[in-house]
């Protein structure tokens, strides 16, 4: 049977996937790269332990032990991305009444 030449190369080229390359990030709805490292986002945060708070988070409202509502500046995002007591933070977006307009 002749060799097919496809079967030389690995099924995924030369790249090398782990499981830490395919994690997606704790942080949904980031800031672009390259925003403001001092603009203040607000932030919905997901912790492993009760009670915990992360550094340079303030915290605004107490959802329940594990879940919470802050403040933090963008520059401060990565280290919460590696925080592992962090389990996952979303940006929170601020909503306007149908009609209402950005101030």
């Amino acid at each position: 049977m002749p060799r097919n030449p496809k079967d030389d190369k690995p099924p995924l080229g030369d790249k090398r996937f782990t499981l830490e390359s395919l994690s997606p990030s704790k942080i949904r709805n980031a800031p672009p790269r390259g925003a403001d490292p001092a603009q203040r986002v607000r932030l919905i945060t997901r912790v492993r332990t009760a009670d915990y708070v992360p550094p340079n988070v303030k915290v605004r409202t107490q959802v329940d032990p594990h879940l919470f509502t802050a403040e933090c500046d963008v520059g401060d995002l990565p280290s919460l991305e590696n925080d592992p007591q962090v389990e996952s933070v979303e940006i929170a977006e601020v909503l306007l009444p149908i009609g209402g307009e950005k101030k």
